[in-house]
């Protein structure tokens, strides 16, 4: 396919293949466009045999770190307060469905997670 390098820090948005009325509109106007036509999202679909690449823009929490920064200095571990449980990211339609669901698991999460399971080192 076409996909993004999801590497490249500059990915422009492309809604051109859900619908060419969005080509070139800001978020701000693709929410009132759909507030404002009858039949709302409801005629927008994904097709399931495209790659659709999200971005995920989060000033305060860093992934790679795993840490989420309060600002002023103050930065927490998110494994330690998470108690080693991985981070969900996922969106549900309004009937409950989930659109998509995924983790975001960080190699801090490892020794966490052994010493809950009683895995120890083997050497």
């Amino acid at each position: 396919g076409s996909e993004p390098l999801i590497t490249s820090i500059d990915i422009k948005e492309d809604l051109s293949l859900v619908s060419p009325d969005f080509e070139d509109v800001e978020a701000s106007g693709r929410k009132k466009m759909l507030k404002t036509r009858g039949a709302g999202a409801k005629q927008y679909s994904f097709n399931t045999d495209l790659v659709y690449t999200f971005d995920f823009y989060q000033d305060m929490l860093d992934v790679t770190t795993y840490s989420l920064n309060l600002g002023v200095g103050i930065s927490l571990d998110v494994a330690k307060h998470l108690d080693g449980q991985p981070i969900q990211v996922l969106a549900k339609c309004g009937d409950g469905r989930y659109l998509w669901s995924f983790q975001i698991w960080h190699e801090s999460l490892v020794p966490i997670r052994e010493a809950q399971l009683g895995y120890h080192d083997v050497d």
